[in-house]
C-alpha cells in the first residue's frame, strides 16, 4: 500500500541535503482588518503550494489506472512556510478537513485558505492631516486669541473669556486623544501625523 511505510514527520527527500522545491502561489481573496495605530493589516487568502513527494509516487498501471488521489492534508508531510512579518495565522479549514492532490509522480497541490495578519508600515497623504487636524486646531486656537481680547460684559465680568477658553482647552485636548489613539505606537522615527503637528503647536 502507498502509506504503509509512509512517516509524514519526515521531510520527503532520500537524502537529507536534498532540498524540497516549494512552489507558493498566495491568492488574495479580500482585506479583513487594518490597524494604523498598530501598523498591521489583516487580509484573507487562498495559499496554494505545490512540492513533490518522492514517497507518494506509483505506477498507474499497478493501481489499475489511477493517476491522481484526493487525500486529507493531516495523512502527508507539508511545508510549514511562516513570512517573516507575520504577527498572527488563523487557518480556517483544518487539516483534517482540506484535501491534497496527488499525481503518480509525487506531485502534490495543496490550497489552504487562511487569514494572515501581518505587521505594515502606513503612510498617508498630509492633505487628510491637514484637514481632519491640523484645520481644526488652527480654527480652535484663532477662537481662543479671540475670546482673550474680547471686550467685558456690561458688568465687567471675564465670565464669557472664561467659558470660551474651557471651551477651546477641552476640545484641544479631545482632538489631541484622538491624535494619540491614530497614532502609530512606534520609536521608529516620527510619524507623518507628528510631522504634521508639532510644528503647528
Amino acid at each position: 500500500m502507498l502509506f504503509e511505510s509512509y512517516e509524514k514527520a519526515l521531510r520527503p527527500v532520500q537524502n537529507s541535503t536534498t532540498a524540497t522545491n516549494v512552489t507558493l502561489n498566495p491568492g488574495l481573496m479580500s482585506i479583513v482588518d487594518t490597524d494604523e495605530a498598530h501598523e498591521s493589516i489583516a487580509i484573507a487568502q487562498s495559499h496554494r503550494m505545490m512540492w513533490k513527494d518522492f514517497y507518494l509516487s506509483w505506477d498507474p498501471d499497478e493501481y489499475e489506472g489511477v493517476k491522481q488521489l484526493l487525500i486529507p492534508m493531516s495523512w502527508i508531510w507539508y511545508p510549514d512556510i511562516v513570512v517573516i512579518n507575520m504577527l498572527a495565522l488563523d487557518v480556517t479549514l483544518p487539516e483534517d478537513k482540506n484535501y491534497a492532490s496527488i499525481d503518480y509522480d509525487g506531485s502534490i497541490l495543496v490550497t489552504i485558505p487562511e487569514v494572515v495578519t501581518f505587521h505594515c508600515k502606513y503612510h498617508r497623504k498630509p492633505t487628510y492631516y491637514l484637514l481632519t487636524f491640523v484645520l481644526p486646531c488652527v480654527i480652535i486656537t484663532t477662537i481662543s486669541i479671540v475670546g482673550i481680547f474680547a471686550p467685558f460684559n456690561d458688568s465687567g465680568d471675564r465670565e464669557d473669556k472664561v467659558n470660551v477658553g474651557l471651551t477651546t482647552l477641552l476640545t484641544m485636548a479631545v482632538i489631541f486623544t484622538v491624535i494619540t489613539e491614530q497614532m502609530p505606537k512606534t520609536s521608529e522615527g516620527m510619524p507623518l501625523l507628528g510631522n504634521e503637528k508639532i510644528p503647528e503647536t
